[in-house]
């Protein structure tokens, strides 16, 4: 399943149908307007599969960033990426760590873009700003969206050295990926992307990437400054 308009999963309706109706004001809309888009990755045979998952992860937020860009304001504000994870059959704990240094490593390149990602697994267990106790997640999955000024600056609590990037985003067109280090992977994204975005593309170009470790270079590039 690649990048569809509905994802066919008899636990994920009631949990979309409970976040549309009480958790995301946006949600509702832009699943009426087709700009959230579902698409699943099966990680369960991979020994690499943090190096995979954050390579598709930054496959997507570049295909938002680019249909971002031809949306009118409106719109661009609704376009959502969803990934789904399939990985086996994994305890809490391992749960909860699933994307612990992709989800840093995704925020510390694209907050100054202006992209949110939220990451969710079963048996989560969060609450609300309000302390309302949000439904928990039937499946892994990260989730990539615009951010929303002021509303989303709560979600910078735990990483608040990158409220100043949060406050100050645009989206300037430019790579991510500024350093020397870094500069094959922003090449190998670009070239690749322009050219196609079919579902085998976007898989060997996951696997094109993953191979070149591009969590572990975003890691040796920004240490651990931003947590």
């Amino acid at each position: 399943m690649y990048r569809k308009t509905e994802f066919d999963d008899q636990l994920w309706k009631p949990y979309l149908d409970s976040i549309e109706s009480s958790f995301c004001p946006y949600l509702k809309k832009s699943s009426e307007l087709g700009l959230t888009k579902y698409t699943e990755y099966d990680l369960t045979n991979f020994s690499n599969w943090e190096e995979l998952s954050f390579s598709y992860a930054l496959i997507h937020a570049e295909i938002l960033r680019e249909e971002r860009f031809k949306k009118n304001d409106a719109k661009k504000i609704l376009l959502c990426e969803n990934l789904i994870f399939k990985k086996g059959k994994i305890g809490i704990i391992e749960r909860e760590m699933f994307f612990q240094w992709t989800h840093w490593a995704l925020k510390t390149l694209y907050t100054k873009k202006g992209l949110l990602f939220g990451k969710f697994w079963p048996e989560e267990n969060i609450q609300s700003a309000s302390g309302k106790l949000i439904p928990d997640p039937p499946l892994i999955f990260l989730s990539i969206r615009s951010t929303v000024g002021v509303a989303d600056a709560k979600f910078f609590n735990l990483a608040p050295k990158l409220m100043d990037s949060h406050r100050s985003a645009v989206d300037d067109n430019e790579s991510v990926f500024r350093s020397e280090r870094l500069t094959n992977i922003s090449r190998l994204l670009k070239n690749s992307l322009s050219q196609s975005k079919e579902e085998s593309d976007v898989l060997e170009l996951a696997f094109r990437l993953a191979s070149q470790n591009p969590l572990k270079s975003v890691i040796y590039e920004y240490g651990i400054q931003y947590l």
